[in-house]
């Protein structure tokens, strides 16, 4: 395996980011969390550590895949220990993504988020009895280029709806719901999901990031 990777990356050569984050083991992984609280959200990694900015970026930006396994594995093991000291009780209990804006979508073909997502839920243990529900969050279309925290708050505010509200209330009403993104920025974003699945009925939003 590693053989024919030096192969293709002679011939195709891999962007820095991706590179790295290919290389990445469940171990170091592991060793390079350092959960904590930030603005109300758990995150588990330092946005600031080269390996870890370079496995988010090349998720998001490269559409690098084989790092999302053991990255799933390790943001399970914390988010596991989140709920427990959490307690679930009998409440259900969702984990969505943040989704990706339409032209996102579009111009990239996924959203890294609910990648992410996707892999924590597969290597939570199945006793927890969480559901995850992709499609229960839709974002509008908004300028992306907005660089000061206050204009992209207001930027943001307002862009995240429940998909199908009608018919997905029933599901978010009184549930406690896990918000899933890859990385916490001024916490804007979080911030207006959180409030779209409130207003639907949500008892409870739990955010969860990859990286601060």
């Amino acid at each position: 395996m590693n053989f024919l990777r030096s192969i293709l990356d002679a011939v195709l050569p891999p962007h820095d980011d991706a590179r790295i984050a290919s290389r990445l083991t469940l171990e170091e992984i592991g060793a390079l969390a350092r959960p904590m609280t930030v603005r109300g959200t758990f995150a588990v990694f330092p946005y600031q550590d080269r390996r870890i900015r370079a496995m988010v970026r090349a998720i998001k930006y490269y559409g690098e895949t084989g790092v999302l396994e053991p990255l799933g594995a390790v943001a399970a093991e914390h988010l596991a220990a989140l709920l427990d000291e959490e307690s679930l009780e009998k409440r259900k209990t969702l984990m969505c993504p943040i989704p990706s804006s339409p032209a996102r979508l579009r111009a990239r073909g996924y959203n890294q988020a609910e990648r992410i997502a996707r892999m924590i839920h597969a290597h939570l243990p199945s006793g927890m009895g969480i559901e995850y529900v992709p499609n229960l969050l839709s974002r509008e279309d908004r300028e992306t280029q907005v660089h000061a925290r206050r204009s992209r708050a207001d930027n943001i505010r307002g862009a995240f709806y429940v998909t199908n509200y009608g018919s997905q209330t029933s599901i978010i009403k009184n549930a406690r719901v896990i918000l899933v993104d890859d990385v916490l920025k001024t916490g804007a974003t979080i911030k207006d999901a959180t409030r779209a699945l409130k207003a639907a009925g949500a008892k409870s939003v739990i955010p969860f990031a990859i990286a601060h």
